[in-house]
């Protein structure tokens, strides 16, 4: 009986190494590549106990008051995911940018955040990546969703590192990119690492098959022209094998390294746009689908353990949670969109949830608790979302009971994970599209009917009889 359990037991082993080279053999004919283990960036012998981060802030609006709820959280690691600072419409010129990092910086809400806080890293997003020039408008400032295209991106990459101190030699500053890692080790636990890993999501990305950085001098009006454009192409699957990459074969190349043998127990993955939501209207990885779907290779190839995504950009946050692997969205700090748009907040509630999203629409900030279980000696996790005020709205715990692994396991087999039916924009044959533009054009010709319809009975029109003739 020992013998058939050891033998059963073995067996499974050289089942789950055998995948786990198939998978790596795999990622590497499809994309040309060679799997080679990188240290991490930056290691340091102490424990990351608790990371707090947040994205899009605008001081000047004047309620500050999340900045002193997360000093109260006191963390030993602050991260910006991005929007630090949001340039002024008409300035496509570097020098905007360094004037409103350096209004961030002498503002008092923001040095009194500084001076309580361990250390401040982050990255930037669009709207501090800066200014687009395009080829029929020599200046559009304001960028919104910005890309590789951005001539400037180089300077904007080093005023960032200006704005959190990071010295003139450091490797940052010669690197193509913002992105960078950080392992944390507990000298009380040297196997209990955490590995942060910092994405950039601008420097090298090519646009989405409908680019709105092109329309930077954002108005009302382009808003509902680029909702209108992704729903339609949502709907009519345009842009479904769209070919554009996200981070550029350079760090591609180091984020490999990053995952690959990695000895870490928890992966905190930080990307400035959400990775898993399959909502079509807000920038995503999955609008770059074939990015999205290598990303979901590396994850299967390398198997990091514990997996966390934190993102921001979308000016609410949620947390979404599947088979073990946790994204939380984080946004925004000080203009989240139900305070800017009111109005929108019922409306864009249902939307929400007829795509299963359970959304926080007002200043919030996101935590993460790692502790060690006294009983078992598991890594724990808790990932919170909190408002301004440090209370928490939504959560998730780890209590380290689970497999680490269990996410990589059968993937083809389960129906709730984040790694298989990765598509947000689905194919369809030229008949399904055929067939949805008709049915659009009867439901706008139907409403039409029923519109002018009504607004005659509303409003019944006196009848001009001519004059009878006169003989």
């Amino acid at each position: 009986m020992a013998a058939k359990l050891i033998a059963a037991c073995l067996s499974s082993f050289l089942a789950a190494v055998s995948c786990g080279d198939n998978a790596v053999l795999d990622y590497e004919s499809r994309y040309n590549t060679r799997l080679t283990p990188l240290p991490a960036d930056e290691s340091y012998d102490e424990p990351l106990r608790r990371l707090a981060f947040g994205s899009c802030q605008k001081l000047h609006f004047g309620d500050n008051r999340v900045f002193q709820s997360i000093i109260d959280t006191n963390p030993d690691l602050f991260l910006y995911t991005g929007d630090i600072v949001y340039p002024d419409y008409g300035c496509c010129r570097p020098e905007c940018l360094r004037e409103k990092y350096e209004y961030v910086l002498s503002h008092p809400a923001y040095q009194h955040f500084k001076s309580h806080m361990r250390r401040i890293d982050g990255v930037y997003d669009d709207h501090d990546l800066g200014s687009v020039v395009h080829r029929f408008f020599p200046c559009l400032p304001g960028i919104n969703d910005g890309h590789a295209n951005y001539r400037y991106r180089k300077q904007a990459q080093q005023q960032l590192l200006d704005f959190f101190d990071i010295p003139s030699d450091h490797y940052r500053r010669r690197r193509e990119g913002s992105y960078f890692s950080i392992e944390y080790t507990d000298p009380a636990s040297p196997n209990r690492k955490v590995k942060v890993i910092v994405l950039d999501m601008r420097y090298h990305r090519d646009c989405l098959y409908y680019c709105t950085c092109q329309r930077c001098n954002w108005r009302h009006f382009y808003t509902y022209v680029f909702v209108f454009r992704r729903a339609l192409n949502y709907y009519f699957g345009c842009g479904c094998e769209h070919e554009g990459d996200t981070l550029g074969e350079d760090q591609w190349r180091w984020l490999q390294g990053q995952l690959y043998n990695s000895t870490a127990d928890a992966h905190i993955f930080i990307s400035s746009i959400q990775v898993f939501t399959k909502y079509p209207i807000v920038e995503s990885w999955g609008l770059l689908p074939h990015a999205k779907d290598r990303l979901v290779n590396l994850l299967l190839a390398t198997k990091p353990k514990n997996p966390i995504f934190i993102s921001g950009d979308v000016h609410w946050g949620e947390i979404m949670e599947s088979d073990g692997i946790v994204e939380i969205t984080s946004s925004s700090l000080t203009h989240a969109f139900f305070l800017e748009c009111p109005m929108a907040k019922i409306p864009v509630s249902l939307v929400a949830a007829c795509w299963g999203k359970k959304i926080y629409g007002y200043n919030n900030f996101g935590l993460i608790d790692f502790n060690t279980d006294a009983k078992t000696g598991n890594l724990t996790l808790e990932v919170m979302l909190l408002d301004e005020n440090g209370n928490m709205v939504f959560g998730h715990f780890n209590d380290g009971s689970k497999d680490p692994l269990g996410p990589y396991t059968d993937v083809d087999r389960k129906t709730d994970t984040f790694l298989r039916d990765t598509r947000v924009v689905q194919c369809t044959s030229l008949l399904s599209k055929f067939s949805i533009g008709l049915f659009c054009l009867i439901l706008l010709y139907s409403l039409c009917i029923v519109l002018c319809t009504t607004l005659r009975v509303l409003f019944p029109r006196r009848r001009r009889y001519a004059d009878p003739k006169v003989d």
